[in-house]
């Protein structure tokens, strides 16, 4: 069955050769093309070389290209399932949703166990904002995969409150072996959370080994951007022999798209 991701997809290659498998691997679709395109100048009825080409046509925005390669494909083997998902696949991602809709209908009745096609026709039902249509997919889902969770309905993620304030108070011991005085913290720490970032403050008083000391503490986080986050932590103590008698820390944070 054809693979979702470039790079496992291209394991499984069996004629294209190994300078096309790296071009893949480093994302060099424009060389694996010209690879493929010669290999196939070569021999024009090679099929894998072509739906190999259809593949990297369509991972590199070529979906028009695309398109070609898997309708000359489509006019040798009408009945491949591969040929006709690899072709849904690119129809969806130029949004055209009811034609990609009508390739996975057939892809289906092709292989009524290919799980992938199923999947690909549930995220183009939701793209297509056909909730009627959606639901009663979800049904059929449900019939043909009863153990698999990916035809649920998402659920709404609750929406955070743009305020809230938390005090939280607590003790923590911890008992050491080998004749060790006992470690022990007592705590008070309140946290205000607003629709950007959040402020917080505590004091602690710990002792350890013997020595005890008293912390104070306060900080606070921004959201910059959506993707970035920055923030600044303060500590004072009061016995410079157990911890530092002051401390500042910052920090900033970007998030990347796919985690």
């Amino acid at each position: 069955m054809l693979a979702l991701v470039p790079t496992l997809a291209a394991t499984a290659w069996g004629a294209p050769g190994a300078d096309v498998v790296a071009a893949i691997e480093r994302h060099d679709y424009s060389r694996a093309a010209v690879e493929l395109r010669a290999q196939l100048a070569a021999t024009p009825g090679d099929s894998d070389a072509r739906f190999a080409l259809a593949r990297v046509l369509g991972w590199s925005g070529d979906y028009a290209g695309a398109l070609t390669e898997y309708e000359a494909l489509l006019a040798v083997e009408p009945q491949n399932v591969d040929y006709v998902f690899g072709k849904a696949q690119v129809l969806s991602w130029t949004a055209r949703y009811e034609e990609a809709l009508v390739e996975l209908d057939r892809a289906r009745s092709l292989a009524p166990q290919y799980e992938d096609v199923w999947r690909l026709e549930q995220t183009v039902l939701e793209r297509s904002a056909d909730r009627e249509r959606l639901a009663a997919f979800r049904e059929a889902a449900a019939r043909q995969f009863p153990d698999a969770g990916w035809w649920q309905a998402a659920r709404p993620t609750p929406e955070p409150l743009a305020r809230a304030t938390q005090l939280t108070a607590g003790t923590v011991r911890e008992s050491l072996s080998n004749g060790a005085p006992d470690w022990s913290r007592l705590f008070v720490q309140v946290d205000h959370r607003r629709a950007n970032g959040n402020v917080h403050a505590g004091v602690s008083r710990e002792e350890r080994f013997g020595l005890r000391d008293v912390t104070v503490s306060a900080g606070a986080d921004w959201r910059l951007t959506p993707r970035w986050n920055a923030g600044v932590d303060l500590g004072f103590g009061a016995n410079a022999d157990f911890a530092p008698r002051s401390t500042l820390s910052g920090w900033a944070l970007r998030s990347f798209p796919h985690g």
